[in-house]
């Protein structure tokens, strides 16, 4: 996992191993690719895979709200 992310350049932000599927059936994700986008709260919106243009447009807004 570790090289994965190092060799792909995504190590800017976390990554949970998650061999059981634990942590994404308590987000209710079945299946992936997935996202959960975690708000300071605690609540949460998940969506199933996004383009590099939608996710990009995602975390904008984000940052922005």
């Amino acid at each position: 996992m570790e090289n994965f992310i190092t060799g792909l350049s995504v190590d800017a932000f976390p990554h949970i191993a998650d061999p059981d599927g634990g942590i994404w059936s308590d987000f209710g994700i079945r299946s992936q690719p997935a996202f959960a986008f975690i708000n300071d709260d605690g609540t949460f919106d998940t969506t199933g895979g996004l383009s590099e243009s939608d996710l990009a447009a995602r975390v904008e807004g984000l940052i922005a709200a």
